[in-house]
């Protein structure tokens, strides 16, 4: 099965002081000059995101090579078929 199959876009391992960002404004923020900036507006980092109530994590157990492995996850943003 694929991941266009279960809907997965990206999984990924993340170290906990990765920056993340919100994707870029398509416009030029009202009353600004120059260029459209390069990444949106600063995620929570990691390191919050892990101890954060607010953030509802999924377990699931997959297997892989003869083993059994339990993974916690949780979905950042649906972007659909947005193509980057």
């Amino acid at each position: 099965m694929t991941s266009q199959h279960c809907s997965i876009g990206l999984i990924a391992r993340m170290k906990l002081n990765a920056r993340l960002y919100h994707l870029p404004p398509k416009k030029r923020p009202k009353g600004k000059r120059g260029p459209i900036p390069p990444v949106g507006k600063r995620l929570l980092s990691m390191e919050k995101r892990v101890t954060d109530k607010r953030i509802k994590w999924k377990s699931v157990t997959i297997a892989v090579r003869l083993k059994n492995l339990k993974i916690n996850y949780f979905v950042v943003k649906d972007y659909g078929s947005r193509k980057f």
